[in-house]
Formats: C-alpha cells, sequence, structure tokens
C-alpha cells in the first residue's frame, strides 16, 4: 500500500484538472455521485473510502450529510483540506488518513453507526486484502445502511479491442485477466490493481450484502485511457457519449465497460 499512497501523492496536484479533459472519466464520475447523492440523507452519517481530494465528498456535504474522508494519500488529504478551508461544508467533513486495511480503527466509535460508504474508484481495487472488507463494513454500517462502490471492471471490450489492434501485446490486452492483478502506473509507481466481475464482487459481500443495483461505467463511451479517441473521432464520441446512460444499465452490458457501479444493502 505504501507504493499507492506515493503514487497518488504524485498525481495529487494535478488530479481534479484530469476530468474537463477527459469525457469518459467526466461521465463516470457524475454518474457516480449522482448515485451516492441518491442513496444518502440529510442527517446521515457516511463514510468514503478513497475520498481523494474530496470532490464528491464535498457535492454530498452540500446536502446536509455528514462525510468521514479517508484516504491513504497525504498528498491528496492535503488537497482535500485546502478544498475545506474555500468552501462551506468543513463541519460536515471529516478527513483522514486511512486506506480499506486500517478499517478497525474506527470500530470503537463507529460500530454500527454509519449509514454508508461509497467506494468511488480506486480503494477497492488497491486494497491489500478484500476479504477482510465486507465483514468490517457490515460492523461499522446500521442494519440497512448502504454501500455504494465504483469498481475497475476485469472485462472491458474497449482496451481489448484497442490493446489488440494499435499494440498487438497479448500481455497488455489482457492484462486484467492476470491471477495477481493488473499491472498499472500511478504517476511514477507501478503498482498492481485487483480488477473483478460484479458477479466476483457480489460473491465477496455476500453473505453481509446483497446487491440491489448495477450498471456498467465506460460501456459504450472509450475509457479515458485510450489517448486520441476525443481529437480523432469527436462526432462519434459524442453520440457514444448520449449511448451510454441507455446502455449501461441493460444486463449483458452493465457487467462490461471500464468499471462497473453497484449497490448493496447491509441485510
Amino acid at each position: 500500500m505504501a507504493a499507492v499512497a506515493r503514487g497518488f501523492d504524485g498525481l495529487a496536484r494535478g488530479y481534479d484538472a484530469a476530468y474537463p479533459r477527459s469525457r469518459s472519466l467526466a461521465l463516470m464520475r457524475a454518474t457516480a455521485l449522482a448515485a451516492w447523492q441518491r442513496a444518502a440523507r440529510p442527517g446521515e452519517q457516511w463514510l468514503e473510502l478513497g475520498a481523494g481530494t474530496g470532490r464528491d465528498a464535498v457535492a454530498v456535504a452540500r446536502r446536509g450529510i455528514h462525510v468521514l474522508a479517508a484516504d491513504i494519500s497525504t498528498g491528496m488529504l492535503d488537497r482535500l483540506r485546502h478544498r475545506l478551508r474555500t468552501g462551506p461544508t468543513r463541519g460536515r467533513i471529516i478527513p483522514m488518513r486511512l486506506g480499506t486495511g486500517d478499517l478497525e480503527r474506527l470500530l470503537p466509535r463507529w460500530r454500527g453507526r454509519l449509514d454508508g460508504v461509497a467506494i468511488l474508484f480506486g480503494a477497492l481495487n488497491y486494497g491489500p486484502d478484500p476479504g477482510r472488507l465486507p465483514p468490517l463494513l457490515a460492523a461499522l454500517l446500521r442494519p440497512g445502511g448502504r454501500v455504494i462502490a465504483a469498481v475497475r471492471n476485469r472485462v472491458c471490450p474497449w482496451e481489448l479491442a484497442y490493446s489488440l489492434a494499435f499494440h498487438p501485446n497479448p500481455r497488455l490486452a489482457f492484462r486484467r485477466f492476470h491471477p495477481a492483478g493488473a499491472v498499472t502506473s500511478l504517476g511514477r509507481q507501478t503498482v498492481r490493481m485487483r480488477v473483478y466481475t460484479p458477479g466476483e464482487l457480489t460473491r465477496l459481500f455476500r453473505p453481509a450484502f446483497r446487491r440491489t443495483a448495477l450498471r456498467g461505467l465506460a460501456v459504450a463511451l472509450p475509457p479515458y485511457m485510450i489517448a486520441g479517441f476525443s481529437r480523432r473521432f469527436p462526432r462519434l464520441e459524442r453520440w457514444l457519449e448520449r449511448l451510454e446512460p441507455v446502455i449501461a444499465p441493460w444486463p449483458g452490458f452493465r457487467s462490461l465497460g471500464d468499471h462497473f457501479l453497484a449497490e448493496f444493502v447491509r441485510r
């Protein structure tokens, strides 16, 4: 996890600027944030794992939700604290340096008291021991508490097709299928990233949770790592962007894409 923390430390300063440059990334983030905003109610207490620079935590806190904003990167947390100094939601957000492997630290104070947990992009994929996570989340959540998770998908047809067509390297094309996880870069750090199918994640969260919703992210629209698509095919990209919200929830399609968005309820 130290390499992951260093990687995000190096990305922190320019992290927010990536969203306007990528239509795919911006749409994925907006879809995940909208799901969190629908699930949370004013006055509730939520934990966000992998809070990053706090963009989503601030958007949710503006609706009256209280957020424990946790991240393993000190660089990201520095940006989050800066955001709080210049915004109106400081009293509803508590920044903390904490990763998915450190949740026991929250149990003495928060056992059974959280209304929900948001894990949007990264925290589940880089966690050290995913099998320990669902029982700890169940211990922190009240009965009926919710988990919103945006997770890197094992099956991304766009990445497969692009890698085989333009970079004919099977190891690159099928990197997400490696048993030890996909090799990826976080700034100057090279790390392994766990990837899941929706079925694998659902089984991981049983029996304490039941899945209540699922949709794909970056299914029709090419993911952000396919550089140059927007410049070469702007009209096609706009058409695919309109198609994305139509097919992303469909059975079959919802299990594809760069990421998927799953929602769970504590039994």
